[in-house]
């Protein structure tokens, strides 16, 4: 079945440790030579504190204990990544950071968050906006403000637009149904995934695998 990750909920790819190569001990003299094998140890060590990271989350995630201090645990191992020193991994920890506060329902430091990351830093043009009026919109819901409806239609409309040009764009797909599936709960979007498997030929194996991933995840996710 094709591999399907969906943004932001337990979508972490984790990175090998990668090993340092054997350098002869003259390299370190010279300092053009000694960068290179410099960004590379700090990449090794952020590897080791994000793969730390994602275990505990992905724990979290699977087994549907609600246990708060394992987040809290988790974050601060990305807290300790200086990601500037490690962008191969960037963007997965800021995934992983947003991830963590929507769990905690931490809207307002998600939103503080990603209005700091640079709209080109994300892999799609519409996704900045997206998590912000997700954020809104969760946070609305949460405390019975009708305003959520809005955000949440602000939130979705940029993936619908996509998906009317690209009817198989993966990505814009995965972004709307973890969105659905937050606000119309996890057996109204799998009931949805199951008609679309049947009835979408074209994207058959990302809805399966949407299904698959859903259907796994113990935790709820905000809604039941």
């Amino acid at each position: 079945m094709k591999q399907v990750a969906i943004t932001t909920i337990m979508i972490f790819i984790i990175l090998g440790c990668q090993t340092t190569p054997k350098t002869d001990i003259s390299l370190q003299m010279n300092d053009t030579l000694y960068e290179p094998l410099h960004h590379q140890m700090f990449q090794q060590e952020c590897d080791s504190l994000y793969k730390k990271a994602f275990t505990i989350m992905t724990d979290y995630m699977m087994s549907g204990r609600k246990d708060s201090l394992k987040l809290l645990e988790a974050e601060t191992w990305l807290d300790s990544i200086n990601i500037e020193d490690c962008p191969k991994i960037r963007g997965k920890v800021r995934n992983a950071k947003i991830t963590i506060y929507t769990l905690l329902y931490r809207y307002e430091e998600a939103i503080q968050y990603v209005h700091q990351i640079p709209k080109s830093s994300f892999i799609r043009p519409y996704t900045k906006e997206m998590y912000i009026n997700a954020m809104l919109a969760y946070n609305y819901k949460l405390t019975g403000d009708t305003r959520w409806s809005s955000y949440y239609k602000k939130a979705i409309s940029p993936m619908i637009l996509d998906l009317l040009k690209s009817p198989t764009d993966t990505q814009a797909l995965i972004d709307l149904y973890y969105l659905k599936a937050i606000f119309k709960g996890r057996k109204s979007i799998l009931k949805e995934l199951d008609e679309k498997i049947v009835t979408d030929s074209l994207n058959r194996d990302t809805y399966e695998a949407m299904r698959e991933t859903f259907n796994t995840i113990r935790y709820q996710l905000i809604y039941p």
